[in-house]
């Protein structure tokens, strides 16, 4: 099998996604500067050698993948990390809440239960609790904690060639008890990256959302559904 990336600006890609690898998985961007490259989730782990064949069409070498970003624990988004990290040697990062239920390979808060699958253990390797930054080179990416749709969410964003990107991973949800969902948590997190007044928004489902004024108009229409 070929691989396919699709080009979204300058040293950033979609490597994976319902379409480019595998029917359970959620959008997987790739992000390379002068420093390395990061790869953002990982998709649910039924066939995470596409995403590794994607990473190497985008043209970037899977041993200059340094970090695996990881935006929550569901497992749409993290079922590929054990496969992905062996291939590339990179550090798997997340915030704290994110570490627990994936060590313990908790099927209810990870979702795996939702997918009709389970979470094998995965540890990770550097967690925070707020905020974090992972420099590659000429740009940072940038971790804020936005729970809502989990309790660990969280979103990245970078500056990269003069825009600012937003990896606003499941801004619409879903929403439910059994993960640990709070809407009113979810609101104020909406509030803070629109604050952030991005270019370029990459989600977890609905994929590259651009410009500027379209990242706003897709944020708050969730937030409406929801007034």
């Amino acid at each position: 099998m070929k691989g396919q990336a699709i080009k979204i600006t300058d040293g950033l890609w979609l490597v994976g996604d319902g379409e480019l690898s595998d029917s359970k998985d959620a959008c997987v961007y790739l992000a390379e500067g002068t420093g390395g490259a990061a790869l953002i989730d990982t998709g649910a782990g039924d066939n995470p050698g596409a995403i590794l064949k994607n990473i190497e069409a985008s043209g970037v070498k899977p041993s200059n993948v340094k970090w695996i970003l990881i935006t929550h624990c569901h497992i749409d988004h993290v079922g590929g990390i054990n496969y992905l990290r062996r291939a590339t040697g990179a550090q798997v990062m997340c915030h704290a809440l994110c570490a627990e239920p994936l060590a313990i390979g908790d099927n209810n808060r990870t979702a795996a239960r939702w997918y009709g699958t389970t979470m094998e253990p995965t540890f990770v390797d550097i967690t925070f609790d707020d905020t974090e930054k992972v420099s590659l080179g000429n740009f940072e990416l940038v971790f804020i904690h936005t729970p809502g749709h989990s309790p660990d969410s969280s979103s990245i964003y970078a500056d990269i060639g003069g825009k600012r990107v937003l990896f606003g991973q499941d801004i619409h949800g879903p929403f439910s008890p059994v993960l640990g969902s709070d809407i009113n948590q979810w609101k104020k997190s909406m509030e803070k990256l629109i604050a952030l007044k991005a270019d370029i928004l990459c989600e977890g489902h609905y994929g590259v959302i651009q410009p500027a004024k379209e990242v706003e108009r897709f944020i708050r229409s969730f937030l409406q559904s929801h007034v």
